[in-house]
């Protein structure tokens, strides 16, 4: 967006863009006008205050966002300082950027501590109940909020054999799009969803619910977090 001339033009520019793409239903508040609560569109906030307040502004790359069909993703420059896992278990702030953090933190955009995480993940589980994806690498820190489409239906063996289907006489039942993603992880133990989105021709949503059904099933278990790799357990 460069014809913003400040970080905060930048900010509600994208923003309004980004509110677009979710279900916003009319909710009136105590005074009588209408107020936008949602918790998936406090995550989507949280998503964007974090992207711009830790951003690598000395990096030749930029921070993005990419609109998809069925995704939405914030691209920012830069990794993080400690591991996903280490922020979520000691609640610590480590901004790139203090005098941005602190000067979203003073109008009421940003959390502190390490509570941003918990709104981005629940608030958007409240909204499609699949979590963001954090793929977090030593130069660039990518968050994906997965999105619902209209033609997202399920396959027809989905119907008997997805995660509600399980074990059938000892024997672990799996459709053919499973059995698919099974074989992309035997070749690759570190394909990400996107990955297989793309080779599967499916959307990304899609294919993050045939990972969380392979776990759910016990056939397939993530070890190390974003950085880690697919451990399976049921070949």
């Amino acid at each position: 967006m460069e014809e913003q001339e400040n970080l905060w033009e930048y900010y509600f520019t994208a923003f309004d863009r980004i509110r677009q793409r979710v279900d916003l239903p009319f909710k009136m508040g105590e005074e009588g006008f209408a107020i936008e609560d949602f918790p998936y569109l406090e995550a989507l906030r949280e998503a964007l205050v974090n992207m711009l307040m830790h951003a690598d502004y000395f990096s030749p790359a930029k921070p993005r966002i990419r609109i998809f069909d069925d995704r939405i993703e914030f691209n920012n420059p830069g990794g993080l300082p400690v591991s996903l896992k280490k922020l979520l278990e000691i609640d610590a702030s480590m901004p790139r950027n203090p005098i941005l953090a602190k000067s979203f933190r003073a109008v009421k955009l940003a959390e502190n501590a390490g509570f941003g995480f918990d709104k981005m993940i629940n608030g958007w589980k409240s909204y499609i109940e699949i979590e963001p994806v954090f793929d977090i690498h030593i130069d660039t820190t990518i968050v994906t909020f997965p999105l619902r489409i209209n033609n997202d239906v399920p396959e027809a063996d989905d119907e008997e054999g997805g995660a509600k289907g399980g074990a059938k006489g000892g024997a672990v039942h799996l459709t053919k799009r499973q059995k698919e993603v099974l074989e992309f992880i035997k070749n690759n133990d570190r394909i990400a969803y996107r990955d297989v989105a793309e080779k599967m021709k499916i959307n990304y949503s899609a294919a993050q619910k045939h990972f969380n059904a392979l776990k759910e099933k016990g056939v397939i278990e993530r070890i190390g977090g974003t950085s880690g790799y697919w451990k399976i357990l049921i070949e």
